[in-house]
């Protein structure tokens, strides 16, 4: 390799990877603080927090609508997820994804094959009632609401 050529290797090197190095920390600052164009959470016009960050909870997606609330559910909805690959159950008025649940399901899989892309209130209600923690592993697959 030449001379010439690790000079411009260098400089160049510089000039992509350098301006961290040679720039003041305001100026670096400045510059990232430009590049989250979109903060993760905010507020609405009523003060109500807003987050962008997903949430696991709400939604086919993921994602909580920070307008209108958790995904919202129709029975009909409920029925096409109605396996094993793909378990959801209503539990007094609340949507359950329950596919992941199936295989580690304490009382058998089959328990819970039983209630998919159904209403599981009654089967929940009999079994688990008043026990704290049937209750919060369930909430713990929450994924909306069943409306009419």
């Amino acid at each position: 390799m030449t001379k010439n050529t690790i000079i411009l290797i260098v400089l160049v090197s510089l000039a992509y990877g350098g301006y961290s190095i040679l720039a003041s920390s305001t100026e670096r600052e400045s510059v990232e603080s430009n590049l989250n164009i979109v903060p993760s959470t905010s507020t609405d016009a009523e003060e109500n927090i807003i987050s962008n960050i997903p949430d696991e909870r709400f939604g086919a997606d993921g994602q909580e609508d920070p307008v209108t609330g958790p995904t919202k559910f129709t029975m009909a909805d409920i029925a096409t997820h109605n396996n094993a690959s793909s378990c959801y159950t209503a539990v007094r008025g609340t949507v359950y994804n329950l596919t992941n649940f199936i295989a580690k399901h304490p009382g058998g899989a089959a328990n819970i094959l039983k209630i998919c892309g159904k209403d599981g209130t009654d089967a929940f209600q009999k079994r688990h009632e008043g026990r704290s923690g049937p209750e919060e592993e369930l909430k713990s697959h929450e994924i909306g609401i069943l409306v009419q």
